[in-house]
């Protein structure tokens, strides 16, 4: 499995979250590719897209929603996982407000809000019937 994990971001702990969600991926033998959201140019070579961003007040960042807007046709084929990074201390259920209308439109597995980089979480993949499986838990330091 291929997995593309992006990042947008304007403070580093987007960044930081999205290269340890890639090496939790790496220790379940998925290759996992970590770029910066504004360097993706094609993510029909994956079979699985994790996107995140900063948060600031309850909104994503330009460039992410420009890239979920851009590519909803190809995100809509592939299981997609989203992760909001906010301040340590932010609550823990996803905010109203632009995500719900694309998570409407993209249908997540998941979406995760993030208080800084201290992870401990389930990736989870969708099967054949749309329902959702683990594929690894971890903590990752």
């Amino acid at each position: 499995m291929k997995i593309l994990v992006a990042y947008a971001c304007r403070m580093p702990a987007a960044r930081l979250i999205a290269e340890r969600i890639a090496i939790t991926l790496r220790r379940s033998a998925v290759e996992a590719h970590v770029t910066p959201i504004d360097q993706v140019h094609n993510i029909r070579a994956y079979d699985g897209v994790v996107v995140g961003s900063s948060m600031a007040s309850g909104a994503w960042s330009k460039d992410a929603r420009d890239f979920i807007d851009r590519n909803r046709d190809a995100l809509g084929r592939v299981p997609i996982w989203l992760f909001s990074s906010g301040p340590p201390g932010a609550p823990e259920s996803p905010p109203p407000g632009q995500l719900a209308e694309f998570q409407a439109a993209i249908k997540p597995v998941v979406h995760w809000l993030l208080a800084g980089p201290d992870l401990k979480f389930p990736l989870r993949e969708a099967d054949e019937a749309g329902r959702s499986r683990e594929i690894h838990t971890t903590a990752v330091a």
